[in-house]
């Protein structure tokens, strides 16, 4: 199960932060709806209350207005306040025992009269509306696929807990990759897949017709912060993609040819430049320049690159090299009564054709017993792992998935994990532990290594 994405639901993350946001407002407003029979009848029985002990203050007005009209009258301003003091608290002490003890029994009975439904209406009349997006349904469809989506991570975390406890700890580690835990041989196989893949790469931007080779060298700009245009087919007066960034104007002229340009080539684009009031000209030809062209563009507001200088810009974008980690790290995971050990070297991306097919993967280091070589192996996703309905499950088939063909285009080896249970005989001092049902298991690993397309 793939872990949903909000451009696959057509929403940004702001747009899903404001569907958050109406959420709450709405789940706000329905919480108070359900509470208003019960805010209502608060009201109305402290409403009860507070009539009684008006009554009782009116009952008791005359002895009350008497009382103060004599202190006010001899002077006792002090008593006054003191009397005025305790009627407040004798009256705050009703009212706490008259709500309490007298009107809350009759709660029960008012809500049977259901006497709040009509104030009721009038609440709910006067809310103001909240505000919908039409964007709401999408971001409520990918938060349940979300919500489904952890449902299943959380299941696979039940059924194989060691391997997702893994698998999750591993992911804080794939910064970059350790080139010094990597052998010598392997450093070198490395080097000469980049060096292949490079090659690789300038054949098929040597096969390009001239419009595709036009078009993909403006997507490279783009991908560098550019607003890139590409002219007509015939091109404009020598202008064959138009280029924006930072406020500044350029043009780019692309030649696809087997032959080196020249000075007045480069001259005449450079007269093009300024007529089109441009910052800058680029010129970009696969076969290079002559002595005399590269010496005229010096000092001149014109660059000049050949396909291998291009590239540079391809694979900043696209790498091809490792990417080094912070540190070695140490990790394990344990099937039935097997440890594997292995370190995590991180991540790297391989490029198989052009610079538009990029695979993202993850990998470990596997290290073997005795003289045996080391071996760079790719780990599966977690959301790739078997699911419940599967009958048989096999960790080795999941996290030792073996490299597709043509992958690093030369036979790699892969370690073939086998259990094998050694059992001792406990000696007399462990006889006691041996009487109770303990026994000591020690385990070990056979690692067997086999080419990846032996038996292909």
């Amino acid at each position: 199960m793939k872990k949903p994405s909000l451009q696959e639901f057509d929403i940004t993350a702001e747009q899903y932060s404001q569907y958050q946001l109406y959420k709450t407002k709405i789940e706000n407003r329905e919480i108070g709806r359900e509470e208003f029979g019960h805010r209502f009848y608060e009201t109305f029985i402290s409403v009860i209350a507070i009539i009684f002990i008006l009554l009782l203050l009116i009952v008791a007005r005359v002895v009350l207005l008497n009382t103060a009209t004599s202190m006010i009258g001899s002077g006792k301003y002090v008593g006054l306040f003191l009397f005025i003091l305790v009627i407040l608290i004798l009256s705050a002490l009703l009212f706490f025992v008259v709500k309490m003890f007298v009107a809350k029994p009759f709660r029960p009975k008012l809500k049977q009269l259901k006497i709040y439904r009509p104030f009721k209406k009038l609440y709910i009349k006067f809310q103001p509306s909240i505000h919908r997006e039409l964007y709401f349904d999408n971001a409520k469809r990918y938060e349940l696929q979300n919500e489904a989506y952890y449902n299943y991570i959380g299941d696979l975390q039940r059924r194989f807990p060691g391997i997702i406890e893994f698998n999750y700890n591993l992911q804080s580690y794939l910064k970059k990759i350790i080139d010094e835990i990597v052998s010598y041989e392997h450093i070198e196989t490395n080097n000469s897949i980049i060096n292949k893949q490079l090659e690789n790469r300038r054949a098929v931007w040597l096969k390009m017709d001239g419009v595709t080779f036009e078009r993909e060298v403006a997507s490279i700009y783009r991908e560098h912060g550019y607003e890139a245009k590409t002219t007509k087919a015939t091109g404009e007066g020598g202008v064959d993609i138009r280029l924006w960034k930072d406020g500044q104007y350029s043009i780019a002229q692309c030649k696809n040819v087997r032959h080196q340009i020249d000075a007045p080539a480069v001259r005449k684009l450079l007269e093009t430049a300024n007529n089109e009031k441009a910052s800058k000209a680029i010129l970009i030809c696969s076969a290079g320049y002559t002595p005399k062209a590269k010496e005229f563009a010096k000092w001149k507001s014109i660059e000049l690159l050949d396909l291998n200088q291009f590239l540079m810009l391809v694979n900043n974008i696209y790498p091809l090299e490792y990417q080094l980690v912070d540190a070695i790290v140490d990790t394990s995971v344990t099937n039935s009564n097997t440890t594997y050990n292995f370190k995590v070297i991180g991540k790297t991306e391989i490029l198989y054709s052009s610079h538009t097919h990029l695979e993202d993967t993850n990998y470990c280091l596997f290290e073997t017993l005795g003289d045996a070589k080391k071996t760079i192996r790719r780990l599966q996703r977690i959301d790739k792992m078997p699911l419940a309905s599967e009958a048989s499950y096999n960790v080795e088939e999941w996290w030792l998935e073996s490299i597709p063909r043509g992958y690093y285009r030369k036979p790699l080896y892969y370690i073939k994990v086998s259990e094998k249970e050694l059992k001792t005989t406990a000696n007399k001092r462990k006889e006691k532990e041996k009487r109770d049902g303990q026994r000591k298991i020690w385990t070990t690993e056979q690692y067997v290594q086999k080419s990846m397309w032996e038996n292909e």
